[in-house]
């Protein structure tokens, strides 16, 4: 069942089919090694609806707690899906934690993606995944020129 929240966009619709792709990629072994991707969006009346959470590719480097995205395929994914009508909205990576809040790090890697990216977006979103499949067991907040801000889940 689809999840929304209000951010500084507005309302957010995540689909199932990014809660079915971020739920394989929760760190639920000792083993299980941090996931990461990008979010695709389509926009409407009401708002933002993610239709899209691209997974690591061969090119990724993982670990417990690091993942670095292979940037060249990250822009093969943003220029395919945009040709489909999506749009790159914001990252989604993995914690190893029920609870997950974003890092320093997770916090400055999305500033400086807003801040660089060639877009006519008011914000960008984060998305955590954490080990818990309750409500707290994601993150997902919105970055704009004011910093960075959780948003509210309603329904």
């Amino acid at each position: 069942m689809s999840k929304r929240y209000l951010t500084a966009f507005g309302q957010v619709e995540l689909s199932d089919d990014v809660l079915d792709t971020l739920s394989r990629y929760r760190q639920i072994k000792p083993s299980s090694s941090e996931a990461g991707g990008q979010l695709f969006a389509s926009f409407d009346d009401h708002g933002m609806v993610i239709l899209r959470a691209t997974e690591p590719t061969a090119k990724s480097r993982r670990g417990r707690t690091f993942f670095w995205p292979s940037r060249y395929d990250e822009q093969k994914e943003i220029k395919a899906l945009f040709a489909e009508g999506l749009h790159y909205v914001g990252d989604w990576h993995s914690h190893p934690e029920l609870s997950p809040e974003p890092s320093l790090a997770d916090i400055d890697k999305i500033q400086g993606i807003f801040g660089s990216s060639k877009h006519d977006l008011n914000c960008m979103v984060m998305l955590i995944v954490g080990t818990s499949e309750a409500t707290d067991g994601i993150w997902f907040g919105s970055v704009s020129d004011e910093g960075v801000h959780r948003a509210t889940q309603v329904e």
